[in-house]
């Protein structure tokens, strides 16, 4: 639930182009992926490859040897700043992958274990794909929608509280 609301709250963050386009020429084109081979080594990596190795770099390395230096927010900020620099050729990546990586580091503050954060990297990644693959007549519908319109907004509202509300209910391990 916490990756699927993450991608509904990360939303204008990716569309803020679109947003834009909308905003100025009062239209923007439609959302549509045509499957290749391409896609295929574009899922395995960001299934298998990218959950695993980031999360073990960012939240099993960075967090842990910053935290044995450093104040916990430090840590923190640290290790998800450099999470979100390294999706930098995107500018628009930048919050949605902060905000993934503060999400992943928080289940992992609450846990104590990593496979739950490669568990959300994993889940995220993959309902960003379907949306892509599977959900384009969806996006292309909410690409319809003007950026100021109170639908986009609600799909984005619902989403944060969906990832909250689950975020919330993860339970503390106890040392």
């Amino acid at each position: 639930m916490s990756a699927i609301g993450l991608v509904f709250i990360t939303r204008p963050f990716s569309d803020i182009t679109r947003i834009w386009d909308i905003y100025v020429n009062g239209v923007s084109e439609p959302y549509f992926h045509e499957f290749n081979s391409h896609h295929y080594y574009r899922l395995i990596t960001a299934l298998i490859l990218a959950p695993v190795i980031e999360e073990l770099i960012f939240r099993k390395y960075i967090f842990t040897s910053l935290l044995q230096r450093y104040s916990l927010r430090v840590a923190f900020l640290v290790s998800c700043i450099l999470f979100s620099l390294m999706h930098m050729p995107q500018l628009t990546n930048l919050i949605p992958t902060f905000m993934l990586g503060a999400a992943c580091c928080l289940v992992y503050i609450k846990t104590k274990r990593i496979i739950y954060p490669i568990l959300l990297h994993f889940t995220y990644n993959l309902v960003i794909n379907l949306f892509v693959w599977i959900g384009a007549p969806a996006l292309n519908w909410i690409y319809t929608l003007s950026p100021f319109d109170y639908r986009y907004w609600a799909i984005v509202i619902m989403g944060g509280l969906l990832g909250f509300l689950a975020l919330k209910r993860i339970p503390i391990s106890k040392p």
